[in-house]
């Protein structure tokens, strides 16, 4: 973060804002006057706040302001970019940034296009979005007390060992000018509350994370009942240390709002960001008007909806914003756009261009991307009418790398590797710890249960089965950790106590503490049984090998 100290007078003049507008529009005249074919001045001021408990303990409180602001010249059909928090010096980069950009034009291959910019309307004027309680105005003393009874609730369980709660709001003021003539000014504010909490129940640990945030300021944070949101976080956090395995076979899915985001968010909102299509970086590249879903499926991007944490009231190029329908039953309608990718296309622009900060120039991004909703009042009525009943576990063990989905009526190697497939996607597994899957195999009436071996390919993004495995505890272990406990295993007697394994593993010239990680490992996976005090026998298992 850019820490700013407070605006001088020079920095924000008697208008109310930030920019010197006289200086600022007889710089890009200037840059007009050099060779731009379009220029630009955008400025963001942001006044924010984060504060976090760990355990009903203050962490941390961070108050912060940050001004930044962005010239942005087009020559030659390249841009050249210039950020900084001297806004006194803006002016005087008019030259040097003109120069850059005709300096990329000049490098730019044969193959890339020229930029180009679509036409929009021209608008002067400023937009506030006020917040009922300006959340600048809230003093540490009243969040710390928010966060509290968030923590409280979340907490009120033995088996529920750490809560951490956090805050933070912003308060983000924007100004752009162009040689065009647009000249806008505009700010909202965002208002976040949110919790991590984690259950134990013996050796097993969980955690479940929730919050509650959107435009707005401190009302945003009071609308919202936080006891409720504790309790609701505690009992979801209990209900996973319970959670049973899911049956077998081809079930409907219901996925909560927040797990449907991410899915809506990655699987669909980052390809239909038109500048990564116009890249060929996007699998929707030229599906624009086919059918790509269910026709019961339709997708909005609304940055209007102000109740939501992406909306704003104008895109960081000056236009307003506007509702996207970016899937409508089922078929592709639009892509998010900026003023570059929309001439691209040859469409007009819809408000797609949002800048992270004031020192960087705008990309297309998303703001409350959502899917219409169908016609059942709750998800209770849902679960009702479809009989389904959550998935809270996907049974997959960390500690032992076991995963244990069951697949009925196993056709092959690719319907296990589909479905291992989207059990990462679901469950947010590591796919390096991935190594087995259960699969139950149905013939007729007989049936049988084994294991596959996986294994995960990082260069390809490709599990790669491993054939049936029968020694899978083994299977989970490097190969060369293995070889080195068969040599201490190969030198044992039949039985044998901890002193004369340990002593080897010393005279290997290795520690004692290794020797007892050792001894350990080997009695997880069953190369040896542990008969009483410090007592120990072979086990016999054959060691698996290279399997492919």
């Amino acid at each position: 973060m850019v820490m700013s100290a407070s605006p001088t007078d020079e920095h924000r003049p008697s208008t109310g804002r930030y920019l010197n507008q006289s200086k600022i529009q007889a710089a890009l005249d200037h840059a007009q006057d050099l060779g731009a074919a379009y220029a630009e001045v955008r400025l963001m001021a942001i006044t924010d706040s984060s504060v976090t408990l760990r355990d009903a303990k203050l962490e941390r409180a961070i108050p912060g302001q940050e001004v930044g602001v962005t010239l942005r010249v087009l020559a030659d059909g390249a841009w050249g970019v210039h950020s900084t928090t001297d806004l006194v010096s803006l002016p005087s980069q008019i030259e040097s940034t003109v120069r850059l950009a005709k300096a990329v034009a000049a490098r730019r291959s044969s193959k890339d296009r020229p930029v180009q910019l679509a036409e929009v309307p021209i608008i002067e004027d400023e937009i506030h979005w006020k917040s009922k309680l300006d959340v600048r105005n809230t003093d540490l003393q009243t969040k710390i007390g928010h966060l509290k009874t968030l923590h409280d609730s979340a907490a009120d369980d033995d088996r529920i060992i750490s809560v951490t709660c956090g805050w933070s709001d912003e308060h983000l003021h924007t100004e752009l000018m162009t040689s065009e003539g647009m000249n806008r000014a505009w700010s909202f504010q965002r208002s976040l509350i949110n919790a991590s909490v984690t259950g134990r129940d013996g050796s097993e640990v969980v955690s479940y994370r929730t919050r509650h945030g959107g435009e707005g300021g401190l009302e945003v944070i009071e609308d919202c009942d936080l006891g409720a949101l504790g309790d609701s976080a505690r009992i979801a956090t209990l209900r996973l240390l319970k959670a049973e395995r899911a049956p077998s076979g081809k079930l409907p899915l219901i996925a909560d709002r927040d797990l449907t985001g991410v899915y809506i968010h990655e699987a669909l909102g980052h390809p239909c960001e038109a500048d990564l299509v116009a890249a060929g970086d996007s699998c929707l590249d030229g599906k624009l008007g086919q059918t790509i879903g269910n026709d019961i499926v339709t997708v909005i991007d609304d940055p209007t909806i102000r109740s939501g944490y992406g909306a704003h009231p104008i895109d960081d190029e000056g236009l307003d914003t506007r509702k996207k329908t970016l899937i409508k039953n089922g078929v592709l309608t639009e892509y998010l756009n900026h003023r570059e990718s929309a001439h691209h296309f040859g469409i007009t622009p819809n408000a797609g261009a949002r800048a992270q900060d004031g020192l960087h120039h705008p990309l297309v991004r998303m703001s409350n991307t959502l899917i219409q909703g169908g016609t059942h009042n709750d998800i209770d009525e849902l679960m009702e009418v479809t009989g389904v009943t959550p998935l809270l576990n996907h049974h997959f063990n960390k500690a032992t790398g076991e995963m244990g989905m069951e697949i009925d009526r196993m056709q092959g190697a690719s319907t296990l590797q589909n479905w291992a497939e989207y059990i990462i996607l679901l469950s947010k597994t590591n796919v390096q710890d991935l190594r087995l899957m259960k699969v139950a195999k149905s013939r007729g009436t007989a049936q049988s249960e084994e294991i596959y071996g996986i294994r995960w390919d990082s260069e390809t993004f490709t599990l790669k089965m491993a054939g049936i495995i029968d020694d899978y505890q083994k299977y989970l272990k490097s190969e060369n950790s293995i070889r080195q406990w068969e040599s201490v295993l190969d030198k044992m007697e039949e039985k044998f106590e901890t002193k004369d394994w340990v002593s080897l593993v010393i005279d290997m010239s290795l520690s004692r503490e290794t020797a007892f990680n050792w001894l350990r490992e080997v009695q997880t996976i069953g190369m040896i049984k542990k008969l009483k005090h410090g007592h120990y026998m072979k086990s016999g298992m054959k060691i698996l090998r290279n399997v492919e």
